[in-house]
């Protein structure tokens, strides 16, 4: 067991034994607040003091993670950068050689039928095999890439978007709170929000 293991052992027990009075008390009166100041008080108290020897451990291993990540920052953002833009371009390339793909075999289909200009059944079938397929699997002698099927979205307009798929802006509404502007559909209330001195 480490030093700072056992000096945590004392500070456990008094932490337990603080956030079991805070669960179990109850206000009722002035007096009872008054009470639950000093725990609030106690509590935070701890929390410093858990703070302190904590950071005695992170303080050291977050200095030297911060110095790793500069020190590895200038390879990887043109390396990230380049990974994004080739993927966009193999995505465009692989997206507009199926759409294409697939439109040339809408075509065929809608000439499948009887009379001038359609065609039979099995003619239809082997023009759409002759149209291909795009390929899925790439494979060089350094690596592989796999093409999936992935649906997404872009918003249109936003009026038309049912209400439940929009989400509300908290920072925002809260800044605008601050400035007193007005924002229809929001209540604006206060409430009373304990802030602890120790």
């Amino acid at each position: 067991m480490t030093n700072i293991t056992k000096e945590l052992v004392p500070l456990k027990k008094r932490v337990i034994s603080l956030a079991d009075e805070a669960e179990k008390f109850k206000i009722n009166n002035d007096k009872d607040l008054t009470k639950a100041v000093e725990i609030l008080s106690n509590l935070n108290k701890m929390g410093d003091a858990i703070t302190e020897k904590k950071e005695l451990i992170t303080k050291p291993l977050s200095l030297a993670l911060k110095n790793a990540r500069e020190m590895f920052k200038p390879l990887e953002n043109p390396y990230e950068d380049a990974i994004e833009i080739l993927r966009k371009k193999m995505s465009a390339y692989q997206t507009e050689k199926v759409r294409l793909e697939n439109e040339e075999k809408a075509k065929i289909a809608g000439r499948v039928g009887e009379g001038k200009g359609k065609l039979k059944f099995e003619t239809a079938v082997a023009k759409i095999e002759e149209v291909g397929t795009a390929e899925k699997n790439i494979s060089t002698n350094t690596g592989a890439v796999n093409f999936r099927t992935v649906k997404n979205f872009e918003v249109m307009d936003i009026t038309l978007v049912p209400i439940e798929y929009l989400q509300i802006n908290e920072t925002l509404i809260k800044k605008s709170i601050k400035e007193n502007i007005e924002i229809k559909g929001i209540r604006v209330f206060e409430e009373q929000v304990p802030v602890n001195y120790r």
